[in-house]
């Protein structure tokens, strides 16, 4: 399976190399991959992440989760 989620980056800085985190995958699934639409994100800015997910059964499931980025000069990521 397949889930996409539009993400609009609200702070005040760009957002590089963007990634998720998962923090709840139920019901068994596993997740296989995930990745971002873009490796730098404007303030307003937008980016799609992508979740490719092996599903144990066709019930419903919970997906949550962070985003975190590398935060140029400073060197520390955020959420």
């Amino acid at each position: 399976m397949t889930a996409t989620d539009l993400l609009q980056n609200t702070s005040t800085s760009t957002l590089t190399n963007p990634y998720a985190e998962i923090v709840t995958l139920s019901q068994g699934n596993t997740l296989l991959s995930d990745s971002a639409s873009s490796t730098s994100v404007a303030p307003n800015g937008q980016a799609t992440f992508t979740f490719h997910i092996q599903l144990a059964s066709c019930n419903t499931f919970d997906l949550f989760f962070e985003v975190d980025w590398t935060a140029g000069d400073v060197g520390a990521g955020g959420r």
